[in-house]
């Protein structure tokens, strides 16, 4: 480009230019870290879900650390982390930057039934659309969020992390501060032989799904099947806390992506 487009602009326009060509691709920005096992990961699984429309994306990523514990090499979520990214072209042409259907009145009740009547949540994320909407946050991916939610998709996720961002501190462009989540490292995941099968169900998420390790055999059945019981195994004190930081303007993003990505292993 002959001048720089901003955060909001830049890599939107450089996956619209690819889309015209390719239908399938990995996106990992200069101050991300990758496994080397993350390209087979998103280079195989790219592959296998390239017909399956319920599926947005696939995220690098796995940050619930030491909470969950299971044989798995993936999960299906809906929140899209792009620290090392794939989709496809049928996905991106759901894609929209300026988030024309988002509307002060619908948007809002939608999110608060999509929530299940969570009211933290639902002001939390309304107030990062509406913002990004009206352009008082300077970004492209609060609009990957709501388009995936917004077609009722789910993302796929590594149950170990492969990739990372590493762009922070005081030489960085944005992010200046100090990375919140330095105690997530890098992993590599293994391949191989089909181990066991497991159902699990995600918190916060209206897809019930199964997952296999390696990842390579995985079934790929997903169901729309809400996990009505364990959502009432949520903390309430989690709630609470997390409530105190909306009041108070606290940073909650680490309790978000809990929320959002937490699942329940149900054997």
């Amino acid at each position: 480009f002959k001048k720089n487009l901003g955060p909001k602009l830049a890599l939107p326009t450089v996956i619209n230019k690819i889309f015209l060509i390719e239908k399938k691709l990995i996106i990992i920005d200069h101050d991300c870290l990758c496994d080397n096992s993350f390209f087979r990961f998103m280079d195989e699984l790219l592959e296998l879900y390239k017909n399956e429309s319920k599926v947005k994306a696939i995220s690098g990523n796995y940050l619930c650390k030491n909470l969950l514990s299971f044989n798995c090499s993936y999960y299906f979520a809906q929140h899209p982390i792009t620290f090392g990214w794939g989709t496809w072209r049928r996905a991106w042409k759901e894609y929209d930057i300026k988030m024309k259907n988002f509307n002060n009145f619908n948007s809002f009740f939608w999110l608060f039934i999509f929530f299940k009547f969570n009211i933290v949540k639902t002001l939390y994320f309304y107030n990062k659309f509406k913002l990004t909407k009206s352009n008082k946050i300077n970004t492209w991916d609060y609009q990957l969020l709501y388009s995936t939610w917004k077609n009722n998709g789910v993302i796929i996720k590594p149950t170990v992390n492969l990739s990372k961002h590493i762009g922070w501190g005081p030489q960085a462009y944005h992010g200046k501060h100090k990375d919140d989540l330095a105690d997530i490292k890098i992993n590599k995941i293994k391949f191989g032989i089909i181990i066991t099968v497991r159902k699990i169900l995600i918190i916060c998420a209206n897809a019930t799904c199964f997952a296999s390790a390696p990842h390579s055999s995985a079934p790929r059945t997903i169901s729309s099947k809400p996990p009505g019981e364990l959502i009432k195994k949520a903390s309430g004190f989690l709630i609470f806390l997390n409530l105190f930081n909306v009041l108070w303007h606290k940073k909650i993003y680490e309790n978000s992506l809990y929320w959002l990505d937490h699942v329940y292993n149900t054997e």
